[in-house]
């Protein structure tokens, strides 16, 4: 309707103009021609009462949506996510690091049963007891070397872990009185991890009784007393071992 409207206004507001400019043209039949001044009243009058009917005619123009979400952007809360913690980022990245330094470790000998972190900074790694042992004898002599070989490859790839010490915990199978098998710790060598770290790996061979040099023997079980006593006066052990046997 508003479009007809706006046609009709063109058309009065051309019409108006043209008899505005040449009265002569407004003269029908036997009707004399309008002045100037009727030809503005009625032509111009007209124009505005379409152009008001144009206005009434026009679609609405849609309410505006902007401010409205504006206000929602206000009032609704935003709720930003919870930034972790530097500290606790930091700790987290640490543990990690720590345990796979641990499954590294762990890695050196397919022996090795466990090794985990002990409290007041100690390494503790847990080995069986030889199987193929001779004599009682053989279960120091062949635990000494497999730790000297673990230690070794710990020397070469030092963990960041500040440890003080390494512990070799060695677990055999034993029968109690009753002739049940128990599989439990029958000694035990702790080695100074700062004494250690001064010995010379690079060399060909590293006889594996000058890392006794800086281990201590803890008995565990009392079968392990006669290994001890036994392995110390056997041959030159005690002189190459250090303070170890003393």
């Amino acid at each position: 309707m508003a479009e007809l409207f706006s046609i009709l206004f063109f058309i009065g507001l051309i019409i108006t103009c043209v008899f505005m400019a040449k009265p002569s043209l407004s003269q029908f039949k036997n009707r004399p021609a309008l002045t100037r001044k009727k030809i503005a009243l009625y032509g111009f009058g007209t124009c505005l009462v379409l152009f008001a009917l144009i206005g009434v005619f026009a679609p609405k123009a849609p309410a505006s949506t902007t401010a409205v979400v504006e206000n929602m952007e206000k009032e609704t809360p935003v709720v930003e996510p919870k930034a972790e913690k530097a500290t606790d980022v930091k700790v987290e990245s640490k543990e990690n690091n720590q345990e796979k330094e641990l499954e590294t470790i762990k890695g050196y000998n397919k022996a090795i049963l466990a090794v985990r972190n002990h409290g007041n900074n100690v390494l503790e790694i847990d080995l069986p007891a030889t199987e193929v042992a001779f004599t009682d004898l053989d279960y120091i002599d062949h635990t000494s070397r497999t730790t000297r070989d673990i230690l070794i490859k710990i020397l070469k790839n030092p963990p960041t872990q500040q440890f003080s010490a390494i512990r070799f915990v060695i677990f055999a199978d034993l029968r109690d009185q009753y002739n049940n098998k128990k599989n439990e710790p029958i000694f035990q060598l702790t080695y100074d991890y700062a004494e250690i770290k001064k010995i010379n790996i690079d060399a060909d061979y590293v006889d594996h009784r000058l890392f006794l040099n800086f281990a201590m023997f803890g008995l565990r079980s009392p079968v392990a007393h006669e290994m001890f006593e036994g392995w110390c006066a056997k041959d030159d052990n005690a002189e190459k071992s250090g303070s170890f046997c003393q």
